[in-house]
């Protein structure tokens, strides 16, 4: 295992400009020799100052692992072929001098260990999940080809475990629009914190083995729409719809099914 203690940092960035036939050229960090002198395993090296679309992550041997950028947007993305030698990733790289989308991890990182198991129910080898710390969400690819994203703050890995089970029992989806105008804005408003736009974010409880997606939303001073997907099993169906109906009681808001 590498040391996870040393923060992640920049040990190369545009120092000099190279044309990107140069750049190809560089697959080591002894490529970089002239210019980087000392480096631990991980550190980044950028050559373009455009967000991470240039960035590679320091590897085994030095070798130089180019950034995935999972966002598609060139931000950084930390990836298993580096993590998986490391025992703190969050801490390596989720620290502030850094900008990092996402992260992969191994399931038993400490950011695991200390904020997603329980002592009930802990995360094994052989489930065999693709787990990524993606700042205030977990993202959990299961073997079944199934996926979703667990807000940090409110998941733990029983939760996870319910919502995988039931991901593999049959599956149904709605979707519901909400159109607040005028008072009606102002009053939801009150309810769910104006201040700092919390009432942006705010919504029904789901069950755990449910999935929520925002869709499209828009509009201005006086008036909001927006559209959430929800998927999950049948059976817990009802009691998400009743969650729904008691939360935009007294508001305009449809249910598509």
């Amino acid at each position: 295992m590498e040391n996870s203690n040393l923060k992640a940092k920049y040990v190369y960035y545009c120092d000099e400009n190279l044309d990107y036939d140069d750049i190809k050229k560089i697959k080591n960090i002894s490529d970089l020799s002239n210019h980087v002198t000392e480096y631990n395993y991980g550190d980044l090296v950028a050559f373009s100052d455009y967000r991470d679309t240039c960035t590679c992550i320091i590897g085994k041997k030095g070798k130089l692992i180019s950034n995935p950028d999972n966002s598609g947007s060139g931000y950084l993305s930390i990836p298993f072929s580096i993590t998986k030698y490391l025992k703190d990733a969050v801490s390596m790289y989720g620290h502030q001098d850094l900008c990092v989308n996402d992260i992969d991890l191994r399931f038993n990182d400490k950011f695991i260990l200390e904020n997603i198991n329980t002592k009930k129910c802990k995360i094994l080898k052989k489930w065999n999940w693709k787990i990524a710390w993606c700042q205030t969400e977990l993202f959990v690819k299961f073997p079944n080809g199934k996926s979703n994203s667990f807000n940090i703050k409110e998941t733990n890995s029983e939760k996870i475990l319910e919502w995988f089970k039931s991901s593999e029992k049959e599956q149904t989806k709605f979707r519901v629009k909400i159109n607040l105008e005028n008072e009606d804005l102002k009053k939801f408003k009150e309810k769910f914190g104006k201040d700092n736009y919390q009432w942006l974010s705010a919504s029904p409880k789901i069950p755990n083995t449910w999935s929520e997606y925002n869709g499209s939303s828009g509009g201005g001073s006086n008036n909001h729409y927006s559209i959430t997907h929800y998927q999950g099993p049948i059976d817990d169906k009802d009691i998400l719809i009743n969650n729904i109906k008691d939360f935009y009681q007294g508001f305009n808001y449809q249910i598509f099914e």
